[in-house]
């Protein structure tokens, strides 16, 4: 059975803390047999190298989950981030995924 979660985590909210959480819904989701996909704005910045990417990662990967959005989610004049994810089980059916250029959000 497929399980679409979608999440947002406040840059304020303590990334540990969080991360269990988190943990804790995927166990519970997989003990009663549900393929979750995972989307939403994680203030996770994936296009940066630092331990807490390699947390949420290695927790992702523990659960089969792959990131399917492979650019940066945020474009500011000064910086862009890639913190708004997709994560699923199934990567192999999803036939495209786009990052659109307009948007009612400033990501």
């Amino acid at each position: 059975m497929d399980l679409l979660y979608t999440a947002y985590r406040s840059p304020d909210y303590e990334l540990e803390k969080w991360l269990e959480k988190f943990e804790n819904l995927l166990t519970s989701a997989y003990v009663e047999g549900y393929q979750p996909t995972i989307m939403g704005d994680f203030n996770i910045d994936l296009a940066t190298k630092k331990q807490s990417n390699n947390e949420w990662l290695s927790l992702t990967m523990n659960y089969q989950l792959t990131q399917i959005i492979k650019e940066p989610t945020r474009v500011a004049s000064k910086s862009c981030t890639q913190i708004d994810h997709i994560f699923t089980t199934h990567p192999d059916k999803v036939r495209a995924t786009k990052v659109s250029k307009i948007a009612l959000s400033d990501h």
